[in-house]
């Protein structure tokens, strides 16, 4: 696997393509790195769904397990499991993420 970042107005792709060893290789739209989606557009849209998505998942699960466990237990599955969701690799998202109105959208 590699990556090749290069600025280019990539709307007819054919200016897009490379060629390794005389095969054409086709641009993709996103890159998946250890769970962390990076967008050749370079914003963070189908990172942020994607974690929201899970954590709706999540937050559902945990209402439900709130029904068994006392406060400092569910405190201990929320920290491990949210947060843990909701920070995996957000030190690789730029700084405007956090003051953007995109969670408030989902």
């Amino acid at each position: 696997m590699f990556v090749y970042v290069k600025k280019v107005n990539c709307k007819d792709t054919t200016n897009c393509n490379i060629t390794v060893n005389g095969m054409d290789i086709k641009p993709g739209e996103h890159l998946q790195v250890m769970g962390v989606l990076f967008s050749t557009d370079l914003s963070w849209n189908k990172q942020v769904v994607k974690v929201a998505n899970k954590a709706k998942i999540v937050l559902s699960k945990l209402k439900f397990l709130s029904r068994y466990l006392s406060p400092m237990d569910m405190a201990k599955v929320v920290t491990s499991h949210l947060l843990g969701l909701l920070y995996y690799g957000s030190q690789t998202w730029p700084n405007e993420l956090t003051t953007s109105s995109q969670w408030e959208k989902l």
